[in-house]
């Protein structure tokens, strides 16, 4: 009985582990797309720039400060790994719509929070 609910406990735990969200994000002009405002666990993020203007990557944790992590060029990916309670925004400071192309995958996934500003 103990190896079956052990076995229970590591399985739910793989399943949320490799959780998974996907989404095609328009970004508005000299708007802000925000991920994790709030407290959430860690997940990791691949974001690719499917626009024609580089978009801006900042990262904040609750209790620290806005840092600039990196700058998206059109047609460039990254894979950003995200710790608890961290608010990345993606900040288009352009004159044309924005296009990121988002894949959010871990336990995160399923208790974060997005939005604009």
């Amino acid at each position: 009985m103990k190896k079956a609910i052990l076995l229970t406990t590591i399985v739910c735990a793989s399943l949320l582990a490799i959780a998974s969200f996907t989404s095609t994000t328009y970004i508005d002009p000299y708007k802000t797309f925000i991920l994790g405002e709030g407290k959430h666990t860690g997940y990791s993020a691949k974001v690719s720039n499917a626009g024609s203007d580089a978009i801006e990557v900042y990262t904040t944790p609750l209790d620290g400060k806005r840092t600039l992590t990196t700058v998206l060029k059109p047609s460039i990916g990254q894979t950003f790994k995200i710790s608890s309670d961290v608010k990345v925004e993606f900040v288009n400071n352009n004159a044309s719509k924005a296009t990121l192309n988002i894949v959010i995958k871990g336990a995160g996934s399923s208790d974060l929070s997005m939005g604009y500003n």
